[in-house]
This record gives C-alpha cells, structure tokens and sequence, in this order.
C-alpha cells in the first residue's frame, strides 16, 4: 500500500520555508518594476523595504502559511493593542499551496497576534481579507499593479537533500 505523496515542502524546516518565500517575494517585486531593498541581518521590525512608483520608502513584513486548520490560513504578526507603531506598514502574507498573496496595511490588521485567512469563502466573516490579495497597488501606489496582468507564476520544488552530491 503506497502512503500518499508529501508536498514538496514538507521535509523543509520554517527556516529554509521563510527564506523561500521572501525570494519569491522578492520576484514578485522585481516583476512590479519596484525597487527592493533587504536590512542587513535580522535586527529589523520589518523584511524589506520597497520603494513605491514615487519613491517613498514602504517598509514590508513578509509572513506564510503553508497549510490549513479549521480556522483557515494562520499568519502569525505582531500587534501592539496599546497604540504603538509597529515597524513595518505593510503586511505581505503567501499561502505557498495556493499561490495566493495578500497585501495588508498595517492600519487594516486586528489588535490580535493571528489573523486567518481564508482563500474562496464566500462568508463574508472569512472573506474580508479577499480585497488585498494580490493588491500589489498597496506598495507600488499606483492602482493599475496586479500581477494577474503580467503572466508571472512562480513554480516550486523542494529537494530532500538525499540525492545531492554537494557536502
């Protein structure tokens, strides 16, 4: 009896997950004709920053979710409920399965840790989050950017390390 076959992201720690991600993060950017920049280290509130069509500085967090409970898509970000700032004005969140973006600002996020998304729900509850996927217009300022219109698909694969013949 075969066991069903793994994603191929499932022997892939959240590290080399989240390194992943900001890569294609970083295509999807380049892809948009913006100008993209990362902090050295890992010192910052924020993952990039991204400078929209006029120049201005947006500074991006960017997080994932690679399966689904029963309250949707889990993306875990910070923030503050006591009105402090936090260090980024963009919430970028992937579901790598479904290749669904959603760009989120700040100022749109619930005091909460978690915010649960949920690809095609027709419940208005769960689908509130519906209006900034793929709205890339957030951090580019210019309405016209989706890259629905630019034919870009990223495709993946992971390797288990099994068969390299690198140290």
């Amino acid at each position: 009896m075969s066991s069903p076959e793994k994603p191929p992201w499932a022997s892939m720690s959240d590290k080399a997950k989240g390194e992943w991600v900001e890569v294609v993060f970083m295509a999807k950017v380049g892809a948009l004709g913006l100008s993209i920049s990362k902090p050295h280290g890992d010192n910052e509130q924020f993952d990039f920053i991204v400078c929209d069509r006029a120049g201005k500085p947006v500074r991006v967090q960017v997080k994932s979710a690679w399966t689904q409970t029963s309250l949707g898509y889990r993306i875990q970000h910070r923030r503050f409920g006591d009105g402090r700032p936090l260090g980024y004005d963009v919430l970028v969140a992937y579901i790598p399965p479904l290749d669904a973006w959603y760009v989120i600002p700040v100022s749109e996020l619930p005091h909460s840790y978690i915010t649960h998304l949920w690809p095609h729900s027709r419940r208005p509850s769960r689908s509130k989050w519906e209006p900034y996927r793929n709205a890339w217009h957030i951090l580019s300022g210019d309405p016209d950017d989706d890259t629905r219109s630019l034919g870009l698909t990223i495709h993946a694969a992971a390797d288990d390390g099994k068969s390299s013949k690198l140290p």
